[in-house]
Protein backbone atom coordinates (compact mmCIF):
# COMPACT_ATOMS: atom_id res chain seq x y z
CA UNK A 1 0.00 0.00 0.00
CA UNK A 2 2.81 2.04 1.11
CA UNK A 3 4.37 1.70 -2.24
CA UNK A 4 1.45 2.39 -4.54
CA UNK A 5 0.83 5.58 -2.46
CA UNK A 6 4.31 6.83 -3.33
CA UNK A 7 4.19 5.84 -6.74
CA UNK A 8 0.90 7.95 -7.24
CA UNK A 9 2.75 11.26 -5.46
CA UNK A 10 5.82 10.66 -7.55
CA UNK A 11 3.70 10.74 -10.99
CA UNK A 12 1.80 13.56 -9.60
CA UNK A 13 5.19 15.25 -8.44
CA UNK A 14 6.69 14.44 -11.96
CA UNK A 15 3.07 15.95 -14.10
CA UNK A 16 3.30 19.14 -11.73
CA UNK A 17 7.00 20.58 -12.35
CA UNK A 18 6.66 19.22 -16.64
CA UNK A 19 3.98 22.76 -16.83
CA UNK A 20 6.62 24.32 -14.59
CA UNK A 21 9.79 23.48 -16.80
CA UNK A 22 8.62 24.01 -20.05
CA UNK A 23 7.57 27.81 -19.16
CA UNK A 24 10.89 28.60 -17.03
CA UNK A 25 14.44 29.11 -17.38
CA UNK A 26 16.70 26.53 -16.18
CA UNK A 27 20.00 27.59 -14.80
CA UNK A 28 21.65 31.15 -13.81
CA UNK A 29 21.07 33.93 -16.03
CA UNK A 30 18.77 31.98 -18.33
CA UNK A 31 15.72 34.07 -19.90
CA UNK A 32 12.97 32.41 -21.50
CA UNK A 33 10.14 34.26 -22.57
CA UNK A 34 10.30 38.26 -22.34
CA UNK A 35 7.74 40.23 -23.08
CA UNK A 36 9.62 43.41 -23.56
CA UNK A 37 11.31 41.30 -26.63
CA UNK A 38 8.44 40.07 -28.98
CA UNK A 39 8.76 40.49 -32.30
CA UNK A 40 7.38 39.62 -35.75
CA UNK A 41 9.44 38.05 -38.32
CA UNK A 42 8.62 36.77 -41.26
CA UNK A 43 10.28 33.45 -43.53
CA UNK A 44 10.12 30.37 -44.74
CA UNK A 45 10.19 26.85 -43.00
CA UNK A 46 13.76 25.28 -43.25
CA UNK A 47 12.86 22.08 -41.00
CA UNK A 48 10.99 21.13 -38.53
CA UNK A 49 13.01 19.37 -35.67
CA UNK A 50 12.30 16.84 -32.26
CA UNK A 51 14.56 18.08 -29.55
CA UNK A 52 14.57 15.63 -27.17
CA UNK A 53 16.39 16.64 -23.29
CA UNK A 54 18.86 14.76 -21.61
CA UNK A 55 16.85 11.69 -19.60
CA UNK A 56 13.69 12.38 -21.02
CA UNK A 57 11.48 10.44 -23.50
CA UNK A 58 9.21 13.54 -24.54
CA UNK A 59 10.26 16.25 -27.11
CA UNK A 60 10.31 19.30 -27.92
CA UNK A 61 9.47 20.97 -31.28
CA UNK A 62 11.62 23.70 -32.62
CA UNK A 63 11.84 25.35 -36.28
CA UNK A 64 14.63 26.53 -38.25
CA UNK A 65 13.13 29.57 -40.16
CA UNK A 66 15.18 31.31 -43.01
CA UNK A 67 14.40 35.24 -42.75
CA UNK A 68 15.95 38.08 -44.93
CA UNK A 69 18.55 38.57 -42.22
CA UNK A 70 19.30 34.99 -42.09
CA UNK A 71 18.50 31.36 -40.50
CA UNK A 72 16.59 31.35 -36.62
CA UNK A 73 15.76 28.79 -34.53
CA UNK A 74 11.88 28.91 -33.32
CA UNK A 75 11.03 27.03 -30.48
CA UNK A 76 7.53 25.97 -30.72
CA UNK A 77 6.88 23.76 -27.71
CA UNK A 78 6.12 20.04 -26.82
CA UNK A 79 5.60 17.43 -29.67
CA UNK A 80 2.31 16.19 -27.81
CA UNK A 81 0.75 20.04 -27.94
CA UNK A 82 2.15 21.00 -31.73
CA UNK A 83 1.35 17.52 -33.21
CA UNK A 84 -2.19 18.05 -31.75
CA UNK A 85 -3.33 21.20 -33.90
CA UNK A 86 -5.38 21.39 -36.13
CA UNK A 87 -2.26 23.83 -37.83
CA UNK A 88 0.35 21.97 -39.04
CA UNK A 89 3.49 23.04 -40.15
CA UNK A 90 5.91 21.57 -43.11
CA UNK A 91 9.46 22.75 -44.40
CA UNK A 92 9.27 25.15 -47.14
CA UNK A 93 6.15 26.96 -45.55
CA UNK A 94 5.97 30.59 -45.61
CA UNK A 95 5.25 31.73 -42.01
CA UNK A 96 4.76 34.89 -39.76
CA UNK A 97 5.90 34.15 -36.02
CA UNK A 98 5.20 36.21 -33.30
CA UNK A 99 7.53 35.89 -30.19
CA UNK A 100 10.02 36.36 -28.06
CA UNK A 101 13.94 37.02 -29.39
CA UNK A 102 15.92 35.79 -26.49
CA UNK A 103 19.64 33.99 -25.60
CA UNK A 104 19.11 30.67 -24.80
CA UNK A 105 22.20 28.14 -24.19
CA UNK A 106 24.36 31.24 -25.91
CA UNK A 107 21.95 31.50 -28.92
CA UNK A 108 20.14 33.86 -30.18
CA UNK A 109 16.57 32.19 -30.89
CA UNK A 110 12.80 32.71 -30.73
CA UNK A 111 9.95 31.59 -28.16
CA UNK A 112 6.91 31.76 -30.42
CA UNK A 113 3.86 33.04 -29.23
CA UNK A 114 1.91 31.89 -32.13
CA UNK A 115 2.68 31.20 -35.85
CA UNK A 116 0.70 32.07 -38.87
CA UNK A 117 0.87 30.43 -41.83
CA UNK A 118 -1.62 31.03 -44.60
CA UNK A 119 -5.28 32.05 -43.18
CA UNK A 120 -4.40 29.45 -40.11
CA UNK A 121 -3.23 30.49 -37.21
CA UNK A 122 -1.00 28.12 -34.32
CA UNK A 123 -1.26 29.71 -30.83
CA UNK A 124 0.97 28.88 -28.73
CA UNK A 125 1.16 31.42 -25.77
CA UNK A 126 -0.90 34.22 -24.35
CA UNK A 127 0.16 37.89 -24.43
CA UNK A 128 1.84 37.22 -21.50
CA UNK A 129 4.06 34.37 -23.14
CA UNK A 130 2.07 31.69 -20.42
CA UNK A 131 1.88 28.21 -22.65
CA UNK A 132 -1.62 27.41 -23.64
CA UNK A 133 -0.40 23.74 -23.24
CA UNK A 134 -0.27 24.35 -19.30
CA UNK A 135 -3.86 24.61 -19.54
CA UNK A 136 -4.97 22.24 -22.70
CA UNK A 137 -3.07 19.66 -20.42
CA UNK A 138 -4.56 21.03 -17.14
CA UNK A 139 -7.93 20.75 -18.83
CA UNK A 140 -7.99 16.76 -18.71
Amino acid sequence: MKSKIFFLFTLLFAFCTYDIYSQKAQGPGRVIYDVNTVETIVGQIRSIDKIYPVNNSSYGTHMSLFTTTGDITIHLGPGWYIDNQVTQLNADDNVIVTGSRVTYEGNEVIIAKEVTKGGQVLKLRDDNGYPFWAAWRNSY
